[in-house]
């Protein structure tokens, strides 16, 4: 299939600002996986002015991340300040063949991840849940 925005990988990914849901997304996966101080800049802050977190992940979900591929970047009338960006995972994943001996292969699930806007800035905060 022919995808509208492209697949980012994981390794070249960079700062690409926070002037649109797409830039920012590409910024946020940048210092996820890169730069974690960065995440604070990135993210809506918490009640304890820390960056909100990316929860319900595997412990090594961040180590084990190989990219993602956006699909769609969705807002709600009545919240025109908040997009929704629904993007494909690649994993790297250990399986079992049938004798139940291990290999290590490809994985992929669907996130959705929200970002708000706050002044001229898009910024990470949260999973769709």
């Amino acid at each position: 299939p022919t995808f509208r925005h492209r697949f980012l990988v994981r390794g070249a990914c960079t700062n690409a600002g926070l002037a649109n849901p797409v830039a920012a997304l590409q910024t946020f996966f940048w210092a996820f996986v890169s730069n974690e101080d960065a995440l604070k800049d990135v993210s809506v802050l918490d009640e304890n002015n820390e960056p909100v977190q990316l929860t319900g992940m595997a412990l090594d979900w961040r180590e084990r991340l190989i990219g993602l591929q956006p699909l769609s970047f969705v807002s709600d009338p009545k919240q025109p300040d908040m997009i929704v960006a629904t993007v494909i995972t690649q994993t790297r994943a250990q399986f079992y063949d049938k004798n139940n001996v291990p290999f290590e292969g490809i994985a992929h699930g669907i996130l959705k991840l929200r970002f708000e806007k706050i002044g001229d800035e898009w910024r990470f905060a949260g999973k769709e849940r």
